[in-house]
This record gives C-alpha cells, structure tokens and sequence, in this order.
C-alpha cells in the first residue's frame, strides 16, 4: 500500500505506519501556523516520517529543506536517494497532464529503482509502464489540470499554495487563447497577496467562496483587492463558473483552482 500523509509528517496519523520506503516529493510553504514559518521548519516536519535504517526518496526541492532532511536521514541512519538518471523521463508516457508533473515522475521513478534494485520487490517494465499511462484510469485522481471542457478550453487544478500556484500560473502563459477568465477561491490559511500575483492582471476575475469553514471571504477578497483587478465575486464556485461560461467566447480560457475545496465543488 502506498500511505499519503495527511498533514506535516512527525505528528500526522501515518507516522504510526512502518514503511519499506519513505518519500519526500518537495517542501514548501504550506500550512505555516501548524508547521512553522521557514522551509527549515517545515522541511524538520515533513522528515518525521523518515524512520532509522529505512531509505529515503527526496524529490526536487530547495537547498535549504534539502539540507535539513539529509541531516535528519544521516541521524537516522536512513540511506538517501535523489534523482540521477538512472531512468529516462522521455522514456515514459504519463497521463496526468499539468507540467509539474514531470517533477514528481522523476521522483516516482527514483522510488520504483529503490523498490527494484535495494529492496528487490519485483516490478517489470511493461507494468510500469502501463501504470504510468493508466494514473487517472487506475486510482480516479482528478483536479490535476483536468480538463473539463473545449471551446471555451476549461481547465482545473488544486494547486494552492505558492510554489503550486506558480507552476499552475506559468503552464496557463503557456496557453494559446484570446482571454483568460480565472475562477479562484482560497482558505483562510494562504498568503494570499503572494499567491495572487503569479497571475496575470489583465484577466477578468471571478472570485468565490468554496464550503469551508476556513474559507477567505468575498469581504476579505474584495478589501485585498480593492480596484486593481477586473474581479467579480460570487458565492459558490458553480455559480462562479457558470458566470464565466456565459462572458467566455469561443477562444477563451477559463481555470478553475486556488483550492482543493473549489476544485471539488465544480467536479
């Protein structure tokens, strides 16, 4: 069984769990009031779940988390492994679709040499491809720069913090249409004037509350954004979506994210 953590590493629910393998994909600045404010914090974190004399996968991440997980891996006697080529990424076909993604196969395949080659679990090519094509057709993961519909081309992702915000906002530059419209809700707990910024100001803006508690309010949006933005602001997420539908033309782009619970909403 893989285990996906909850929250953090060293305090959440799995940490019970005693893995063959821990794996680290990245560190950023997420959650900062449970996990601190510096990526040395959180990265302290999210080593809780490398346990002695187990090995590690570390994904690509910031030299400062990186540091900090090595020296928790070397006081823990855990053998480090890091992404060096052993496999080709061109060699292999992934159905997820948002370019971030590359980073994490390079992980994913890091991980599948440990499970071969150090802890001699059988795993055949064939397989492994097969797996990789077939992601969202095996486990129904969805919300991962799904596309909804064509003409206007709609997009969704659950990116929500700042590095995955950042990586969303640059794969929607790289896009081909005559105008963006962003339908974006948040939670409470993120920066949002960082977040906001990655994307571009000449975009109409539909902004919504999802169903959460920690949801920020259209209140809180509107006195952040004041007039520098050609925004609307709605209640839910659909009806967000809907107004966006109606106002896009046919080579428009409409993206839907900036948090899980939008995202959820509208799927």
């Amino acid at each position: 069984a893989i285990i996906e953590v909850g929250l953090g590493g060293r305090l959440d629910a799995t940490n019970v769990i005693l893995p063959i393998l821990s794996i680290i994909t990245n560190v950023h600045f997420d959650h900062q009031a449970i996990l601190g404010d510096t990526l040395e914090k959180i990265a302290f974190e999210k080593g809780g779940i490398i346990k002695p004399s187990i090995p590690v996968v570390l994904g690509e991440m910031r030299e400062e988390s990186r540091k900090t997980l090595l020296q928790l891996a070397k006081e823990r006697n855990s053998i480090v492994f890091e992404f060096d080529s052993k496999y080709n990424v061109q060699n292999y076909c992934l159905d997820l679709k948002g370019n971030y993604q590359q980073q994490n196969l390079k992980t994913v395949l890091t991980a599948i040499y440990v499970l071969i080659n150090k802890l001699h679990i059988k795993i055949d090519e064939p397989n492994l491809k097969n797996g990789l094509e077939n992601v969202v057709k095996n486990t129904q993961l969805q919300g991962r720069w799904e596309k909804l519909t064509e003409n206007p081309l709609i997009i969704c992702d659950t990116a929500h913090n700042e590095d995955g915000i950042r990586q969303v906002a640059k794969q929607i530059g790289e896009q081909k249409f005559d105008k963006l419209h962003l339908v974006l809700g948040f939670v409470e707990d993120k920066d949002f004037d960082s977040i906001i910024n990655f994307f571009p100001k000449d975009a109409v803006y539909y902004f919504c509350e999802p169903n959460s508690n920690r949801k920020l309010s259209i209140e809180k949006i509107k006195q952040k954004i004041g007039n520098k933005l050609h925004a609307k602001y709605f209640n839910q997420p659909k009806e967000a979506l809907e107004n966006a539908k109606q106002n896009a033309k046919q080579n428009d782009f409409i993206f839907v994210g900036g948090s899980n619970f939008v995202v959820a909403e509208i799927l």
